[in-house]
């Protein structure tokens, strides 16, 4: 039986291949005709890659960069961090310096009133009772020199936490306004001093300072940096 009258014998519907059907004879794509067709695909996910590529190697730069910036700023810690800890060393430095001078100086004044008190004691003893009243009186005006000096020398001493200044404070100078202050504020640089501030301005403020820078004499220069002030403050009176 043929397949025709296996259709009519079904019904009279013809179940057999229609070679008109255009699906029938159309044969499968190429990989020509699939690459054309996915080419905007393609090319979209090869222009995606292209973009992460270049964000990638951007961001690498910029990792780069960083990193450097990084090392650099690290090389400039450990520079600065060196240089105020030497700075700091030379406040403390100077300030010993300064404070062994006031000391040697209340040292000094020390035991010239020791030896004035010997002689006056030893003229107490010689003199009669009728003179001992006053040079008792003399005794007693000898013994408080010393604290008076102290307390005249008025010179408090302040170094910066980091070792950036130091400053060196004046009393006493005025003795019409004892509470007064006379300052100076300085920094060091590998034995080289430098003047911050000045309260009152010094006139031989640069020759002081060049002074000091040559000779390296601190008690010199706090001695006339002394005097400089009391001829300030006498002009003003």
């Amino acid at each position: 039986m043929s397949i025709d009258q296996l259709g009519a014998a079904a019904g009279g519907d013809n179940i057999g291949v229609d070679d008109d059907d255009p699906n029938f004879n159309t044969p499968p794509e190429s990989l020509e005709d699939l690459r054309l067709k996915l080419s905007p695909d393609i090319d979209s996910t090869e222009e995606y890659i292209r973009r992460n590529q270049e964000w990638i190697a951007k961001s690498e730069a910029s990792v780069r960069e960083l990193k450097a910036t990084v090392k650099s700023l690290i090389g400039q810690t450990s520079s600065r961090k060196a240089e105020l800890q030497n700075r700091t060393l030379q406040m403390r430095q100077m300030k010993k310096e300064i404070e062994e001078i006031s000391m040697e100086a209340i040292e000094k004044e020390e035991e010239e009133l020791k030896k004035l008190i010997v002689v006056e004691t030893e003229r107490q003893k010689s003199h009669s009772d009728t003179d001992q009243p006053g040079n008792f009186a003399k005794l007693e005006e000898l013994k408080l020199k010393l604290d008076a000096y102290k307390e005249h020398l008025g010179l408090e001493i302040d170094v910066h936490s980091q070792g950036e200044w130091i400053e060196f404070i004046f009393t006493r100078i005025d003795p019409e306004s004892t509470n007064a202050t006379y300052s100076i504020k300085l920094t060091v640089d590998n034995e080289h001093y430098k003047c911050i501030s000045c309260d009152p301005k010094v006139p031989k403020l640069e020759d002081l300072f060049q002074q000091l820078n040559t000779h390296h004499d601190l008690h010199q220069f706090m001695t006339e940096l002394r005097t400089e002030f009391k001829n300030i403050a006498n002009k003003e009176n």
